[in-house]
């Protein structure tokens, strides 16, 4: 199969898209948090992580952290799913190889235990980015202190959570029930 009939055409659309969006969704977060008072934003954010397993105190948080969370919640509920169905759209009529069995058990294992954990990215980021060092804490510092930084991790962030997640829910099950024979 050669690098032209792998509809790499498709590809450049779905991360426009992403940046677009992300683009989109860092401009309203920004919009909440000049146009609405701090403490409402604030308390608004204490509801929805009042849902989460974890505590977070949102006092200690600054405006930056404030504004990543509000870009986070912003690109799941709202981005994401757009992402989703454009990445399902373009992949629509993508052929999986026909792999051996073991292949298949031993892809489909590393896919549900390491996926979820991707997915979560973006949480693991803003929980455990302030204590890190090293290449972790610079990117939670790129992530969180500026909008440009904001705007282009997120972008990346969300484009390989979307794969993951159409790899996770669609791609993994078109292995097993439809492979195509290899030429």
């Amino acid at each position: 199969m050669s690098i032209s009939e792998c509809s790499v055409g498709k590809v450049g659309f779905d991360l426009k898209a992403s940046f677009l969006l992300s683009g989109a969704m860092v401009l309203l977060s920004e919009f909440f948090l000049v146009f609405f008072d701090k403490y409402i934003v604030l308390s608004n954010l204490e509801l929805i992580l009042r849902f989460f397993p974890f505590h977070i105190d949102v006092s200690l948080l600054n405006i930056v952290e404030v504004r990543a969370w509000i870009y986070i919640f912003l690109m799941y509920f709202f981005s994401f799913p757009a992402l989703f169905l454009i990445v399902s759209y373009l992949l629509y009529d993508h052929k999986m190889l026909n792999h051996p069995i073991p292949k298949r058990f031993l892809v489909s294992i590393l896919n549900m235990c390491l996926s979820p954990v991707a997915i979560v990215l973006p949480f693991i980021v803003m929980l455990e980015g302030a204590d890190s060092i090293g290449r972790g804490g610079a990117f939670y510092k790129l992530f969180t202190n500026s909008m440009l930084g904001l705007w282009i991790l997120g972008a990346l962030m969300f484009y390989g959570i979307t794969y993951i997640f159409w790899n996770l829910v669609i791609g993994m099950p078109k292995m097993w029930v439809s492979p195509k024979k290899k030429k």
